[in-house]
């Protein structure tokens, strides 16, 4: 470890300031946090969406009568877009198809496209994206 003799903060406590600091005073790139750090905040995502997800059996009779209510207005503005669209694509084999498969595959895309870009070096560091969206707590 070099001390630098000009900073006599560092040169009286042993630190190098050539770490905070490069020889042209601009900060070190930051780097990637180690891969175990990644995969526990993976791990504890998973658990707080699954704690989260726990909690809908709870709320199962408020969101049927939520669900009843938007049923109820429909049928009072004389309104069935789910039926019309139903029988509007029954009639169309190779859409329906096409539609069917996105919607079985899109959240796996959508996922995985999404820990591809914050996996990717050249967007964000995963620990960074982490603390902005959980704040400074994380």
């Amino acid at each position: 470890m070099s001390v630098d003799a000009k900073d006599p903060a560092a040169a009286g406590s042993g630190r190098d300031s050539s770490a905070e600091n490069s020889a042209d005073g601009v900060p070190p790139a930051q780097t990637r946090s180690h891969w175990w750090v990644e995969l526990l905040a993976i791990v504890w995502l998973a658990f707080v969406y699954d704690a989260i997800n726990n909690l809908a059996p709870l709320r199962r009779n408020v969101a049927i009568a939520h669900a009843q209510a938007v049923l109820n207005l429909e049928r009072s503005l004389h309104l069935s877009p789910e039926l019309t669209l139903d029988r509007w694509l029954a009639g169309h084999q190779t859409l329906a198809l096409l539609l069917s498969y996105y919607y079985d595959n899109a959240h796996f895309i959508v996922t995985f496209g999404l820990l591809g870009w914050l996996f990717d070096p050249a967007v964000h560091t995963m620990g960074r994206v982490i603390h902005e969206v959980m704040g400074p707590g994380a």
